[in-house]
């Protein structure tokens, strides 16, 4: 397939898995997309071929995958760009942060909040009655999950707010990092710094619903917009069900259903 669109994906551990068992569950999980070709190039790192955009976006949009329990990263492959200088221990994930009071809840204090937990890409409409602001954030997987922080209310009260991250897979518990588990890690760890995560809590429940209406993007809001893919996901949908999971050869894909 020498024309179209090249991904690449890597699943984030430090131990090879077998690269045929990974191509096995993505090939079932994309299966009903379309046309994909996976070649293996190096430990843990799979190009992907796809012959229409809309099958790229589709993929890029559901990012992060899961492949036997590890994140498993895709990024566009820029043609002016090395293989070697793609980013892919950066993984963009929707957070949930919950404790934060709706007065506080504007885009420039949800943007300081996570200034520590990733670099900000989107926000949905925190008008949503459903007690939680949730953002888009890439999140540097070589530094430990931000798990909240302390912000400080008009009446100078402080309010812990704390950071819940939607379809994440295994991750330390010891130092917080995701691509290995606590007896896997060999990072010393000289104390535990407030927001950094070593404990529970820190996953979404794998079913809910929600509405998804308005998403601000650092240029405006955008709403009621026909289906696009802006950084990887897809915006401008109304009234849908979305992170509704389900379990595939140990990979969880995550649909959104849009309203006729």
């Amino acid at each position: 397939m020498e024309q179209g669109v090249k991904l690449v994906g890597k699943v984030l551990t430090p131990k090879p898995l077998n690269k045929w068992g990974v191509r096995n569950i993505l090939r079932a999980a994309w299966k009903e997309l379309g046309e994909v070709e996976i070649k293996w190039v190096r430990e843990n790192v799979f190009i992907i071929s796809v012959k229409d955009e809309h099958v790229a976006s589709k993929i890029l949009e559901q990012v992060p995958w899961a492949v036997m329990k590890k994140v498993f990263c895709v990024v566009k492959w820029p043609p002016e760009l090395a293989l070697e200088e793609l980013e892919l221990d950066a993984v963009p994930f929707w957070v949930q942060i919950r404790g934060i009071p709706l007065g506080l809840a504007s885009i420039e204090n949800v943007q300081r909040v996570t200034k520590e937990a990733g670099k900000f890409i989107a926000m949905e409409d925190p008008g949503h009655a459903r007690g939680f602001v949730r953002i888009r954030i890439l999140v540097d997987t070589e530094k430990p999950l931000f798990k909240g922080c302390w912000i400080r209310r008009d009446s100078n009260k402080e309010t812990w707010v704390e950071f819940r991250y939607e379809r994440l897979q295994d991750f330390c518990y010891r130092c917080g990092r995701i691509g290995h588990i606590n007896t896997e890690c060999s990072v010393e760890m000289s104390g535990d710094g407030e927001g950094k995560c070593n404990g529970v809590g820190l996953r979404v429940c794998t079913e809910r619903r929600i509405e998804l209406r308005k998403i601000y993007f650092g240029i405006g809001w955008l709403t009621t917009l026909p289906p696009q893919t802006y950084l990887g996901f897809v915006v401008g949908i109304s009234t849908n069900s979305y992170g509704i999971m389900r379990s595939l050869e140990e990979l969880r894909s995550c649909t959104i259903d849009q309203d006729s």
